[in-house]
């Protein structure tokens, strides 16, 4: 259920993106509860925070936007640093702080890496060649992505913010709608914190708590670019690769005795969203053909 449709069974990048992008997400969730057992290896917690951040550079080489789930990382370096400040650090977090840098670095990597080969292959050109260097080349950055984003596409804080677009922001507003709610819901819900039986069972779901509040930051982080600065319409694409709405949109569409009543109608969230999506993902396959948006 995504209303990514066609394009998760097309040769396109959103399903190897989704892909890179979940495995991430694994073992990184792995990684975060090995951090909160007392006693687990730190082997190999180490090792599975490295392994998220690889697959993690992985999917931002396949997709650019892939970079927000770094702040997975900063986020949870920002919480090791007043120790480090305070000089009250221990050994078993100074080394988590350096393994959590390196997969920072690691997932910057997957965003560097095809600049680098772009910059080579169009910039360092040489004077025999009689080929002119591209503009971009001269910028303070040299991204060709910004360039061609910012040329080709017209991408830029509210650009796309024009009155011609709006039918693509009503096409996009149900998918905005569940990404931020859905990124809110981690925040808010008693049932994520709800006590288990075991200790085994609280760590487990003391983690997937925090888990869960981690991965609906960069799911919020790319609805309020895709609102402020994308083409608005490709939400529905880029939302397949994250999780956080996918169990939020399970639990919702479960839940069949919560009614919505809207004068004499009685509505059940789930059922509409799920047939919301069926009938997106049926127009987008046929809007894509014809190389109409959302495409």
């Amino acid at each position: 259920m995504s209303p990514a449709g066609l394009f998760l069974s097309a040769p396109y990048s959103e399903a190897l993106f989704s892909l890179l992008t979940f495995a991430g997400f694994a073992y990184y969730r792995n990684g975060l509860f090995l951090a909160h057992v007392e006693g687990a290896s730190q082997s190999a917690r180490d090792y599975s925070v490295l392994v998220s951040s690889i697959f993690f550079g992985l999917a931002t080489t396949v997709r650019s936007n892939g970079l927000l789930n770094g702040f997975l990382f900063a986020y949870d370096i920002l919480r090791i640093v007043p120790s480090l400040w305070t000089l009250k650090i221990s050994v078993s977090q100074f080394r988590r702080l350096a393994v959590l840098g390196i997969g920072g670095v690691l997932v910057a990597v997957g965003g560097l890496l095809p600049q680098w080969v772009a910059y080579q292959e169009y910039c360092q050109l040489p004077p025999s060649s009689g080929v002119e260097r591209r503009l971009w080349c001269t910028n303070t950055f040299p991204s060709i992505y910004a360039w061609v984003q910012s040329n080709y596409w017209n991408v830029g804080f509210l650009r796309y913010w024009t009155i011609s677009n709006l039918p693509l922001f009503l096409l996009a507003a149900p998918m905005l709608l569940v990404m931020v709610w859905s990124s809110v819901w981690p925040f808010s819900s008693e049932e994520i914190t709800s006590s288990s039986s075991t200790p085994s069972e609280e760590s487990r779901a003391f983690v997937s708590a925090m888990c869960l509040r981690r991965f609906a930051l960069p799911q919020l982080l790319l609805s309020i670019l895709a609102l402020t600065s994308y083409h608005v319409q490709i939400i529905t694409r880029l939302s397949s690769g994250y999780v956080v709405w996918y169990w939020w949109a399970a639990l919702v569409v479960g839940a069949d005795d919560k009614q919505i009543e809207v004068g004499k109608w009685r509505l059940q969230p789930g059922k509409l969203m799920l047939r919301w999506m069926v009938m997106h993902a049926i127009i987008q396959a046929g809007l894509f053909a014809s190389f109409l948006p959302p495409a």
